[in-house]
């Protein structure tokens, strides 16, 4: 890309398609250049780098984020299938300890 003659709004686009930033991402990074005065058809030479290297890092923060949620969620699976383990091991435990109570009241009361 040739940013020497290309605008900021252009170098904003192009670099919002090839990264996949959000349409809100873009709007901000418009509306900061505004807010400082800096019209979007001014040529984009003077901020391609700082450009190009935000949208890498939007992009960057967003792929990390879905990982994340992704990873969030194979947990919760996780730890559902531990838990149903673990109420299953209880159910089994609390049978037991009912015979065991069961066979102590018998042993107890044959001897008494």
């Amino acid at each position: 890309m040739d940013a020497r003659k290309e605008t900021l709004a252009d170098v904003i686009e192009v670099l919002a398609h090839q990264t996949g930033a959000t349409d809100a991402f873009v709007q901000q990074t418009q509306e900061a250049f505004v807010r400082r005065g800096i019209d979007l058809a001014a040529d984009a030479t003077p901020y391609f780098m700082a450009l190009a290297d935000t949208f890498r890092r939007e992009e960057n923060v967003r792929r990390s984020r879905l990982r994340t949620l992704e990873h969030l969620a194979r947990l919760d699976e996780q730890l559902a299938a531990f838990d149903e383990g673990h109420q299953s091991l209880l159910s089994s435990l609390r049978e037991i300890r009912t015979a065991l109570e069961r066979r102590a009241r018998l042993d107890g009361g044959a001897s008494a």
